[in-house]
């Protein structure tokens, strides 16, 4: 395999894991923002946009305590 192949594999690789990272992270946010809507209220596209930018571990924290919290105020405490 030349240095040039061996390349253009590690270059698939990457934007394989990147386009599953990317999957995952489109998923956990369209999952907060359902909850957060029956829960708690309506999401404005402002805080859509804020959770777009947050890593996964935040999006599972968020999704995970959705139930206890009452207020956009409280969920906007775990945006960064």
């Amino acid at each position: 395999m030349t240095l040039a192949e061996r390349l253009e594999q590690k270059g698939r690789e990457v934007g394989r894991l990147e386009g599953r990272k990317e999957g995952a992270t489109n998923a956990l946010v369209k999952t907060a923002v359902k909850l957060i809507a029956k829960y708690i209220e309506a999401v404005p596209d402002d805080i859509v946009q804020q959770l777009k930018q947050q890593n996964i571990a935040t999006l599972e924290k968020i999704i995970e305590n959705v139930y206890e919290h009452k207020s956009l105020d409280e969920i906007k405490q775990y945006l960064k």
